[in-house]
């Protein structure tokens, strides 16, 4: 069973990349731990919640999945732009909040960056971190304890372009576009063994799979798959059966 920390925006993309992750049978989710980015850090950590909580996997149960809220800031200078119009709207959902679920908040933990260094020390040699979001939480969590990433079995960022091809400038990518120096740190202090997989913007839109392996298709029934549709069916791309493959980073595929 593959051990997997996944530090995230929750807007609809992620929220359909964890529900991809909850479904495969060789993945356990340690943990999610939640960025500023296509909403707030602390909007986003109530996103991951609710999904959770539609999975039957917070944290209130014994041994699932714990919500860490983390940075709602970027490390340097912060661009006003994407506050104005939010992609996936303010609440990181495209605003939708018809059949919306019930949390408990008091569940969602605080300090992201901690939780990264405990979890890391905790599951030494095992972790695999998957990186989807911002990478201020890993650029603050390497600079708090050094040698946090040597402790990673592995490490995979979305982020970035292969050839310059961007989804927020004409060639900037939204990950490292929102928080570019942090970016820049996680790469600085990144360990000579640890190889990062990086997967770009252009390779997230060549792959993709149906629906239905998310729980997401406007044929299902489903409460999970309504909810997800509900709030997938804003957004252009998300409306068609066939989505991005937001959790392409985890390979191999499962099969079905």
């Amino acid at each position: 069973m593959r051990k997997v920390l996944v530090d995230c925006d929750p807007g609809v993309d992620d929220i359909c990349a964890l529900q991809f992750l909850f479904n495969r049978k060789d993945v356990e989710v340690v943990a999610i731990t939640v960025v500023h980015g296509n909403c707030a850090a602390s909007i986003g950590a109530k996103n991951a919640l609710k999904l959770l909580t539609l999975n039957n996997l917070q944290q209130e149960f014994s041994g699932k999945i714990p919500v860490f809220v983390g940075s709602d800031a970027v490390l340097v200078a912060e661009n006003q732009d994407w506050k104005k119009t939010p992609f996936h709207g303010k609440n990181g959902l495209c605003d939708v909040t018809e059949n919306d679920v019930e949390i408990d908040e008091s569940l969602i933990k605080p300090n992201a960056v901690q939780g990264i260094c405990d979890l890391s020390a905790e599951f030494e040699g095992e972790l695999e971190v998957l990186a989807i979001g911002p990478l201020t939480n890993l650029a603050l969590a390497m600079t708090l304890d050094t040698n946090v990433a040597k402790k990673w079995k592995s490490l995979t960022i979305m982020g970035g372009t292969s050839w310059g091809s961007g989804n927020t400038t004409a060639a900037a990518e939204f990950n490292f576009y929102h928080d570019p120096e942090a970016a820049a740190s996680v790469f600085a202090k990144m360990p000579a063994l640890l190889v990062p997989k990086i997967v770009t913007w252009e390779t997230t839109l060549k792959g993709q799979f149906l629906g239905e392996k998310i729980n997401f298709h406007p044929d299902q029934k489903t409460t999970k798959g309504k909810w997800l549709w509900e709030r997938c069916k804003k957004m252009g791309i998300f409306s068609k059966p066939l989505l991005p493959t937001f959790a392409f980073a985890i390979s191999p595929p499962p099969q079905y």
